[in-house]
């Protein structure tokens, strides 16, 4: 005879220790022929259930009872068919003011002829789980409801090149279908419907969009013109999730109307400078009429007056009337009264337009000015020109003369400086002029404020012919004005 193992008496005891200890699960077996009873149920289940297995035990149909009502033909379902089914079932149970969750795990006990006379199974507490999902699914309603209802068009796309996200902006954006027909579909298709309604070719948009995924990079404010005249301002961004996988997001912002504007603005400001520039020319063609006139008109006049007065001082002279000796004397003041009146002429006449500009050109008239400043303030100025000569039109010669009459009226009054250099030069067809001091310096407060009129005035006058000026702060010290004017069509 086979030899028999010896029962031990305390395994039952260790089942039901281990059962204890796995709170969220619940054994059981029911069964069903002849009677329906509880074989047996697992002590879990009255910290899940709320009830003691005596309960079940006594009462078969308690879970009828305790099943949430919605659930209730769920469960009588499974009894009425106990066989196994693939699908993973969850039952929802009324446990004091909430709902216990829980997965149903059964495996149905045959007998000899085939009939199912039991059920083994296993009730999992999957609360916390099904709470979560539903806080995700929360979240993401939530998510899918702000996207829905923004102005901008949204637009994402899984690794695998599914179209995931898609709002009604963004349909409406392109014209197309409603988001429930994108969403699934295959992104090249839709890159076709796309590229129809672009600017830029389809190789273009091909190789763009094949360069976004390698390099997986950010790119924010990408214009995207379209075939309707609207401009869109588009955004990328790759979002890796934490298992590495990456989803393609897109951002579309209709910019037409805030380019408009810009466009507009753009212009407003082209026009203001140019009207500048006309009146600025206007008044420097006013300023050389009127130091032509009175240097040809009022300069003939005096030199007539001091001519008449030299002829009426020598005949007075031959007479040797002492009477005439006062007469002499009162010539000869009003002849010194016309020279001074002469030179102050001469200095009106070359503050408004020096005739040197116009009969020698800029080198020679930036020479004189240096020298006139250097005679009044005390302050050395070094000028140093290659070439000697540049061939540019009025306009220019003009703009880079007042300009360093504003630098160098600027160093006399702020930069306390002993020295200023200034070097001229070509390069590219383009003059460059550099004004030089080593005064304190200028800060950056004030190269930056709106409301110093000399400096404006300096970069309005290059602005205003396609130039700039930069004004720095010196290495060590002192102020560095570099202007830089392009050669126009005016120039020979």
């Amino acid at each position: 005879m086979p030899r028999r193992l010896p029962k031990i008496p305390c395994l039952d005891a260790l089942q039901q220790t281990a059962e204890e200890l796995r709170s969220d699960e619940v054994v059981y077996r029911f069964r069903l022929l002849p009677a329906r009873a509880y074989e047996y149920i697992g002590p879990a289940v009255e910290s899940m259930l709320g009830r003691p297995p005596e309960a079940f035990y006594r009462d078969p149909d308690i879970a009828l009872e305790l099943v949430v009502e919605e659930d209730r033909p769920l469960l009588e379902a499974l009894f009425a068919d106990p066989t196994e089914r693939s699908e993973r079932t969850f039952l929802r149970w009324r446990r004091d003011a909430g709902v216990v969750w829980t997965e149903v795990l059964r495996v149905p006990i045959r007998d000899e002829s085939g009939r199912v006379v039991a059920i083994e199974g296993v009730l999992r507490d999957v609360t916390r789980q099904k709470e979560l999902e539903s806080e995700r699914d929360r979240h993401a309603a939530l998510l899918q409801a702000i996207i829905a209802n923004i102005q901008d068009g949204v637009l994402a796309e899984s690794e695998d090149g599914r179209i995931t996200v898609a709002n009604e902006a963004f349909c409406r954006m392109f014209d197309l279908p409603p988001p429930a027909r994108l969403v699934g579909c295959s992104a090249d298709q839709l890159r076709e419907a796309l590229w129809a309604v672009l600017v830029d070719d389809v190789g273009t948009a091909r190789e763009l969009t094949a360069r976004l995924k390698s390099e997986r990079q950010p790119q924010l404010g990408y214009e995207l013109s379209l075939a309707d005249g609207r401009v869109l301002d588009r955004d990328y961004v790759p979002v890796v999730d934490r298992a590495g996988a990456v989803t393609h997001m897109w951002h579309y912002r209709d910019i037409t109307k805030r380019k408009e504007l810009e466009e507009g603005l753009i212009e407003s400001k082209r026009r203001l400078r140019e009207f500048a520039a006309h009146a600025e020319s206007a008044r420097e063609e006013e300023r050389r009429q009127m130091a032509r006139t009175l240097h040809d008109e009022l300069g003939q006049l005096f030199s007539s007056i001091r001519l008449e007065l030299a002829a009426a001082i020598v005949r007075f002279r031959e007479s040797a009337a002492p009477e005439m000796r006062p007469v002499v004397d009162r010539l000869q003041a009003a002849a010194g009264l016309t020279d001074i009146g002469v030179g102050s002429l001469r200095q009106l006449t070359t503050s408004l337009r020096p005739p040197i500009l116009d009969h020698l050109g800029l080198v020679p008239a930036i020479r004189w000015q240096a020298s006139l400043f250097a005679k009044r303030t005390g302050i050395r100025c070094h000028v140093r020109a290659r070439p000697g000569s540049f061939p540019l039109d009025d306009m220019r010669v003009t703009a880079l003369y007042r300009i360093l009459g504003a630098a160098l009226d600027n160093i006399s009054k702020h930069a306390a400086a002993g020295t200023v250099w200034i070097h001229l030069g070509r390069r590219d067809g383009v003059t460059l002029m550099e004004i030089r001091d080593n005064g304190r310096g200028i800060t950056d407060a004030q190269v930056h404020n709106a409301r110093t009129m000399g400096l404006l005035g300096m970069r309005e006058r290059a602005l205003a012919l396609g130039g700039e000026v930069r004004i720095s702060r010196g290495r060590r010290s002192g102020t560095r004005v570099l202007v830089i004017l392009p050669d126009g069509d005016g120039a020979p």
